[in-house]
């Protein structure tokens, strides 16, 4: 599988603390693979080191600009899509 992610200047991996990427193949469209990207509540169940999110200003799903609270790989993360 080939990537290539043109980052912006300002966001780019080498500027950051933390940097992480995670592939997997399945066999779905793209249009269902976003929707369980932008669901929140799916993501234990494809991502074991999610433990819980919690979405913040009453969103129900990500939006840009969403804030959202939650436990990565025991770290707790707040941040923003």
């Amino acid at each position: 599988m080939f990537e290539a992610i043109n980052w912006p200047e300002s966001l780019a991996p080498s500027r950051s603390p933390i940097h992480f990427t995670n592939e997997l193949e399945v066999e779905a469209s793209p249009e269902t693979i976003w929707s369980l990207l932008v669901d929140p509540r799916t993501w234990p169940t494809f991502y074991p080191g999610v433990e819980h999110v919690q979405l913040l200003d009453g969103h129900e799903s990500l939006h840009l600009g969403t804030r959202f609270e939650t436990n990565l790989a025991g770290q707790d993360v707040f941040a923003q899509s």
